[in-house]
């Protein structure tokens, strides 16, 4: 008879297989990788504008790249006009290039949010409000942490680590998304103006440096496969085994 000995390495062998395997969900779980997206020159193809809220009914704007002004170098300038009131007007910029799915790359853990916004003019507002945004088949959620700058300068506008519970449809409690069975996430932000009087609204302003940063977590493989894979590597070094004997 053979010697029994590669039968224990056999044996360690087996175990050290299986342990792996069964561990591997939990390793991937661990596992967190970064996606970002950024924009510095606001090419007038790259971006598109939307008006989501309109409670004055006669809300238009315009939203183009300038070459000049920004910090440093190009930005994304735009204005808000609006008869009447009171109420707000809400405009959505969205990155044509920034979208991101759940469901092909991984859930989202969380994500942070950068920019750069100035005010050229306040208007009868005194300011402009900035907001950061997704938008997932077809809803728009606003973030936390509103922004009013009431005065030109460039200010810094920071929101890390946001969590799919953090946005919320506008007059809804709606949340996102952002699981293995979310849908793909367009990324970008919003500006918007409110007034408390007849008195309408007119403003202009400008963001630079936008930056999203996206934490996910690689999809798990699924249990079927990891069954397979454990039952078809223990066949073969059984195999393996009886012949050794």
């Amino acid at each position: 008879m053979a010697d029994r000995k590669p039968l224990a390495s056999l044996g360690s062998m087996i175990l050290r297989c299986t342990m792996t395997i069964l561990l591997l969900p939990s390793i991937v779980a661990e596992a967190r990788a970064s996606t970002v997206f950024s924009d510095a020159d606001f090419l007038q193809t790259d971006w598109t504008a939307t008006a989501f809220v309109d409670e004055l009914g006669d809300f238009t704007f315009t939203a183009s790249q300038d070459l000049a002004g920004g910090n440093p170098g190009a930005l994304r300038r735009f204005t808000h006009t609006a008869s009447g009131g009171p109420g707000n007007v809400f405009l959505a910029h969205f990155n044509v290039g920034a979208t991101y799915d759940p469901s092909v790359t991984g859930a989202i853990s969380s994500l942070g949010f950068a920019m750069d916004a100035n005010v050229f003019d306040g208007g009868s507002s005194g300011g402009i409000a900035f907001f950061v945004m997704v938008r997932q088949s077809g809803t728009i959620y606003i973030g936390p942490n509103t922004t009013v700058i009431p005065s030109a300068g460039w200010h810094s506008i920071n929101s890390p680590e946001l969590v799919a519970a953090d946005f919320v449809e506008f007059g809804s409690a709606a949340t996102p998304d952002f699981s293995e069975s979310g849908s793909e996430i367009e990324l970008g932000f919003a500006s918007g103006n409110g007034t408390s009087s007849s008195g309408g609204v007119s403003s202009s302003g400008g963001v630079d440096n936008w930056a999203v940063t996206i934490h996910s977590i690689p999809p798990l493989p699924s249990m079927s496969w990891l069954g397979l894979t454990l039952l078809g590597g223990l066949i073969s070094l059984a195999g393996w085994g009886r012949l050794r004997i």
